[in-house]
């Protein structure tokens, strides 16, 4: 499906949808090692607090984000873009399925772009970048109502383009999800480089 606006393409989607049925199935990757329990980790809520995030408003965020490390922070020299979140409805979403798979479908996308910020640092205008291709590859149906993992990893940027991974586990280790997007680091903050 492509959508245009005045003849300029805003989208082009492509979608493959396929039947649960039988047939072969395995899972060779694992879930991150040594990744403590979510309920070990502070709130999202509490960190805002301690920390006088100014935008953070409770009652504008869906989800429950329990980060291990800080991954809105710069990555130091010589560590990686990498970063892990527990992450789960903030309130329990109904039965219907397809609401499960619209929140799994908003979830690959959230706070995707931290690696690129990670990585370029205090240059990185959060506001100034583009999504130039994403791919959601849903591996299983799964309800939402645990903590999930995300596992979000930067590979490699060159010429302002940047490509992301994340993978998105159950608490049980079943991989749920992997989206690779490709974004376009439109702006750098004024007098920074």
């Amino acid at each position: 499906m492509r959508i245009e606006h005045d003849d300029r393409l805003l989208c082009d989607l492509t979608v493959s949808f396929v039947a649960p049925g039988e047939g072969v199935a395995w899972q060779e990757s694992a879930p991150p090692a040594g990744v403590p329990e979510p309920e070990g980790l502070r709130s999202d809520d509490a960190i805002a607090h301690e920390e006088k995030w100014a935008d953070f408003r409770l009652e504008r965020e869906e989800i429950e984000w329990r980060w291990v490390g800080r991954p809105w922070e710069p990555a130091g020299e010589g560590e990686s873009s990498a970063w892990l979140a527990w992450v789960r409805p903030r309130v329990p979403l109904p039965e219907d399925a397809n609401v499960h798979a619209a929140a799994l479908a908003y979830l690959s996308d959230h706070s995707s772009h931290w690696c690129a910020g990670r990585r370029v640092g205090a240059a990185f205008d959060w506001n100034g970048f583009v999504s130039l291709e994403h791919t959601l590859f849903v591996h299983r149906v799964a309800r939402w109502d645990d903590w999930w993992l995300v596992a979000n990893r930067g590979d490699v940027a060159n010429d302002g383009r940047s490509f992301w991974r994340r993978e998105v586990w159950t608490r049980d280790g079943a991989l749920v999800a992997s989206i690779a997007q490709h974004g376009l680091i439109a702006t750098l903050r004024a007098g920074s480089r």
